[in-house]
């Protein structure tokens, strides 16, 4: 189950849903509007935008999987991978709860010499974005508070956020140049999901 990687407000919609490795990308065309989220996405680097229906389980139909990872290749060399399931889970989340607006693509696949050979980006897991209209601190905050075995990554200067899935969740600010593990938010924003939790287990 993949529950983990979602939000509350998510799981009660996938409660009675099972997201197994077995489940067949959107068999029933009648679940289509409750099961996927239309994401419209600008690619600022060629520059394009397209729509993709991508399931709230990270499943795709096979035209549409094909559209995004053309539309996700890297930057420099053109190539192209199979993004991750649980990422793309995880950003199709991000677009419904922030409205479906246009999500700005900064960077996905990333490959060549300049990328890391232990790169999330290099591994299809890793998706660079901005929301226009939305603070870059409440997505950063949006991410980290409600999913798990995930990075965020927040780049203030360069106004975009990163999100992967990873085994063991990690935050980070980039400033000068450098990354700076376990900033002062991500223990705010961990903090205060302990306390809704509370408020919710109490019944407050």
């Amino acid at each position: 189950m993949m529950f983990a990687l979602l939000p509350l407000h998510a799981v009660s919609l996938l409660a009675s849903t099972s997201l197994g490795a077995a489940r067949p990308a959107l068999a029933q065309e009648a679940s289509l509007d409750t099961d996927t989220v239309a994401v419209t996405i600008y690619d600022e680097n060629h520059p394009e935008t397209r729509t993709v229906r991508i399931g709230r389980d990270g499943s795709m139909e096979p035209d549409a999987a094909k559209e995004l990872e053309y539309l996700f290749r890297c930057k420099r060399t053109e190539l192209h991978r199979h993004m991750s399931r649980e990422t793309l889970a995880m950003f199709a989340d991000v677009s419904a709860h922030f409205g479906n607006k246009t999500i700005t693509l900064v960077s996905a696949y990333r490959t060549g010499s300049q990328e890391s050979a232990t790169s999330p980006h290099r591994a299809g897991r890793a998706i660079d974005f901005r929301i226009p209209g939305v603070s870059t601190i409440e997505l950063r905050d949006y991410m980290w508070k409600y999913y798990d075995h995930v990075g965020v990554g927040y780049y203030p200067n360069e106004n975009f956020v990163h999100l992967d899935h990873r085994k063991d969740d990690i935050a980070w600010t980039f400033l000068n140049g450098k990354e700076h593990y376990h900033p002062s938010w991500s223990e705010r924003v961990r903090e205060d999901l302990k306390l809704d939790e509370h408020k919710s287990h109490v019944g407050l």
